[in-house]
């Protein structure tokens, strides 16, 4: 029983250091890529209602790599999935 309470013992004590270790990420950058890749993701398709799109996704990826610049879908040519008018 006393080989029980000490092992407990020694888990939470060292519990207590584990977690003042946990710290939340985060990136900062500060320096412009002035070389950033214009690129453009157009969307995959329907979505989800209320889940954002995979092309929404992606674009935040990449917008926040910080080596390329998303070009507005906004002036995108006509999608080619769509037929010709």
């Amino acid at each position: 029983m006393a080989k029980r309470i000490w092992t407990l013992a020694i888990f939470l004590l060292a519990w207590a250091f584990v977690l003042p270790a946990q710290a939340a990420l985060t990136v900062e950058i500060t320096k412009n890529v002035a070389s950033a890749l214009p690129i453009a993701i157009p969307s995959f398709g329907p979505g989800i209602a209320g889940q954002p799109s995979v092309a929404e996704v992606v674009r935040n990826d990449l917008r926040h790599s910080g080596l390329f610049r998303v070009i507005d879908p906004a002036g995108y040519p006509a999608d080619p999935a769509l037929p010709a008018a």
